[in-house]
Parts: structure tokens; sequence; C-alpha cells
């Protein structure tokens, strides 16, 4: 539902994300990206800083449901982002390390 100009509700249509799809946390000096889909998809998994340089090589990978590991380099300190791209969807969350 959306409020209108006039105070009158209005059913519009709307998308939904499934955001149970990925999970993106950090554990220690790895990167967890838990990935949960019906069928096998194209998963693009990049970390940048926040002038965008990549940090560890862009991981493209095949994927339904699983867990994948990425480790930051011993070296780097600061807040990173991690970028996940599948379906012509992205989904990013900013960390800290």
């Amino acid at each position: 539902m959306v409020l209108s100009k006039n105070g009158n509700c209005q059913r519009s249509e709307a998308t939904i994300l499934n955001l149970n799809e990925v999970d993106i946390n950090r554990l220690g000096d790895n990167t967890i990206v838990k990935l949960n889909f019906e069928n096998e998809t194209n998963v693009s998994i990049t970390i940048t800083d926040l002038l965008g340089q990549k940090i560890t090589p862009t991981q493209v990978i095949m994927a339904t449901t699983q867990e994948v590991y990425l480790p930051l380099p011993s070296d780097f300190s600061g807040i990173y982002l991690v970028t996940v791209a599948y379906n012509n969807k992205i989904q990013s969350r900013k960390l800290f390390k």
C-alpha cells in the first residue's frame, strides 16, 4: 500500500528481493558469504576498499547452497566493501577489520 498526496491509500506493485539468498559476515580474518539459491547461479564476489581498489581477486563461481570463505590480506586493516552480484542483482555490505 502507498499513501498518496491526498491521504488515500492505493495498492502498488512492489518488487521483493529474497534477502535469504545472500548473507555476508566476518569471522576473524575471513569474510564469509553464505549463498542459498534454489538453482545453480552464477555469482561474482568482489572485495574492495572504500576507494574501489580490489583487496582480493574477484571470485566467480557457480553456486547453489554453500559458504565461501574469503581471507583478507594480513596487512589490510580498515573498512571494506563486499559486493555479491547474481541474477542481475547486486548486494553489498560494509565491514571493518
